[in-house]
């Protein structure tokens, strides 16, 4: 599992009210690495506070979205990058935020960006050279929903299991941007308060209704994003499929007891040995954002922070 993220979530359940706090929320970028060794198990010391038990709206079968690791998810891996990449620009900005919201001034046709901008865009590049996690996924489920399409990328490809890296980076790190919209902050706090059996509920009605979303998985320290692909229920038990940019053409499996209220992300390799779990109780450290929250947003963000020192 590759590197660790600046995502210390200690105080998700509490709303997240503005664009300043948002970019707590980026750590999704990279790879869960959990500072466990092979066969470890990572507990996490946080015990929430449990909700009354809830109705549950299914206790018996299986929800696919007929996504295929192995066809459907990249053939290779989320890496990480120097941390002075330029795979994330002023452009990229503009594209999730408009021009206005970015550009202090507009002079035939070139920004002249806030200088809070510009400071925003090196720290994203640090998280970004972290891992591309959340933008693979976010990609992958894309293109199976056809949402995207292949020829976008490749005239040959079939499959997006077929395409490389060169031809969809540019793309991947847009996804991963988003990551750091209102939209998206507002989706992950309100799914991090959810105990784990309102959570697979939330999970079911995604998969059955085809929306689509990303799984945030959160320690202390560190986050990950992936995709989950099918939930089965068995009375207490609800096992999730997931797609894993981490080990492409696997799929990986997040355990939740609705019993218990407790969770347990289990990552195997490809002879079926498990090389990581990190597990949990309660609420906090499971969040759900649905395709839909990662709309392109204005924000007023980066001229309120440079004040009357720039002016458009």
């Amino acid at each position: 599992m590759n590197s660790k993220l600046l995502s210390n979530r200690t105080s998700r359940n509490r709303a997240i009210a503005t664009f300043a706090v948002v970019f707590a929320v980026i750590g999704l970028g990279g790879g869960l690495a959990l500072g466990a060794t092979n066969k470890e198990t990572v507990k996490l010391d946080r015990v929430a506070q449990v909700a009354k038990p809830q109705q549950r709206q299914q206790t018996t079968g299986t929800i696919s979205s007929g996504f295929n690791p192995q066809i459907n998810g990249f053939s290779f891996a989320n890496f990480t990058d120097n941390p002075n990449n330029t795979a994330v620009g002023i452009e990229d900005l503009i594209t999730v935020f408009g021009q206005t919201s970015v550009c202090a001034q507009v002079t035939e046709g070139t920004c002249a960006p806030y200088k809070s901008a510009t400071d925003f865009i090196t720290k994203l590049r640090v998280e970004l050279a972290k891992g591309r996690c959340d933008g693979l996924v976010v990609l992958a489920s894309r293109l199976f929903q056809k949402q995207s399409s292949l020829t976008n990328f490749s005239s040959n490809a079939t499959t997006t299991a077929q395409l490389t890296v060169s031809q969809v980076d540019n793309e991947v790190v847009y996804w991963w941007t988003t990551q750091i919209l209102p939209g998206f902050t507002k989706a992950s706090t309100e799914t991090l308060a959810l105990q784990p059996s309102q959570f697979a509920d939330r999970i079911a009605q995604d998969i059955r209704s085809g929306a689509g979303s990303t799984i945030g998985i959160y320690t202390n320290e560190i986050g990950h994003s992936v995709l989950p692909i099918a939930i089965r229920f068995n009375g207490s038990l609800a096992e999730i499929d997931i797609y894993d940019s981490n080990t492409p053409g696997l799929t990986q499996r997040l355990t939740i007891n609705r019993d218990l209220e407790s969770w347990a992300y289990v990552v195997s390799n490809a002879s079926g040995l498990e090389t990581q779990t990190v597990s949990g109780n309660g609420s906090g450290r499971l969040a759900l954002v649905a395709m839909n929250a990662r709309q392109s947003t204005p924000t007023k963000y980066f001229a309120n922070l440079d004040g009357a020192t720039t002016s458009k």
